[in-house]
Order: C-alpha cells, then sequence, then structure tokens
C-alpha cells in the first residue's frame, strides 16, 4: 500500500501539479511590472505585457480591447499623469491562484492623490513560452463606507376588536 501511495505522488509530481509554487513567483514579477508600467502611463511596455485578445473593463464599466484599453491610457491628460506620478499607490489582498499556464491575480490597490481612490482588480494571465501575459482585466471602485442606517421607526396601528 506503501509503495502505492509513493508511486502515485511520484506520478502526479512529475504531472506538473506542484509545478505552480515556482510559477507564482514569476506571475508576482509580472503582476508587479504592470502596477509600475500602469502607474508610468508607461503604454509600449504595458502593450508588450498584453496578449492581442485581451478585454479589459474599466471601473466605469466600459470593456475595451488591447487597442481600446491603450489608446485610452495614452490619452490620459499630461497633467494627470504627472500628478498620478507623484504618488505611490498601496497594493493590498494580493492572491494569486494558479490553474496550470494560467494564473488568476485579484487584489485592491488605493491610489491617496491627486484625488483618492482605491480599486479592486482581478487579472487573468496566460502564459506563452517563458512569459507571462495579460488576457483580461476587470476594475471596480471600492465603495465609500456607508454611515450605518438608522433604526426604522415602528408605528404601531391601534387595536381592531
Amino acid at each position: 500500500m506503501k509503495s502505492i501511495l509513493v508511486a502515485s505522488l511520484l506520478v502526479l509530481s512529475s504531472a506538473g501539479l506542484f509545478a505552480e509554487v515556482g510559477d507564482t513567483k514569476g506571475v508576482f514579477d509580472v503582476e508587479k511590472a504592470w502596477i509600475d508600467a500602469s502607474g508610468k502611463y508607461d503604454v509600449d511596455a504595458l502593450a508588450k505585457m498584453m496578449r492581442d485578445d485581451f478585454v479589459g473593463v474599466t471601473p466605469d464599466g466600459v470593456a475595451q480591447n488591447l487597442r481600446e484599453s491603450l489608446t485610452a491610457l495614452d490619452k490620459t491628460p499630461a497633467a494627470e499623469k504627472e500628478a498620478r506620478a507623484k504618488v505611490k499607490p498601496t497594493v493590498s489582498t494580493v492572491r494569486v491562484r494558479m490553474y496550470g499556464e494560467t494564473a488568476v491575480v485579484t487584489g485592491a490597490i488605493s491610489f491617496p492623490a491627486p484625488k483618492a481612490s482605491s480599486t479592486r482588480f482581478t487579472h487573468v494571465w496566460v502564459k506563452s513560452g517563458d512569459n507571462w501575459y495579460l488576457c483580461t482585466s476587470h476594475v471596480s471602485r471600492i465603495a465609500e463606507p456607508r454611515p450605518p442606517a438608522k433604526p426604522a421607526k415602528i408605528i404601531r396601528s391601534p387595536k381592531v376588536s
């Protein structure tokens, strides 16, 4: 029985099911490069990390293909680019889940200025050869916390006999 268990583990490990541990670092590295290039509005660097069939969804819910996404980023007003370049975003709650040659990265990113904003993101990366390429990005604004609701006033009706 013990030899069957050992043989099974050897087959599973040779099938690459444990390879995702090493790949996680590569995904973290490319995700960091993506965030850095995004903060600098470096369209050329971003384009090199994106698949031709890229689909992105903006915080406003607009779906964009590769060309539309890069064009929108490139058309960002210079003043906004300069202001954003001066601040360091805070990235948090990053989680990488591996599915073979596909990685799903979720997290949150906050910018303190020029206008404070926080978003959650989901990125889907696909490995081709030795490189990871972004195929899908979905970004949603994090809503400001709402003040607690006041308790509803209960109006009692008179008893009917």
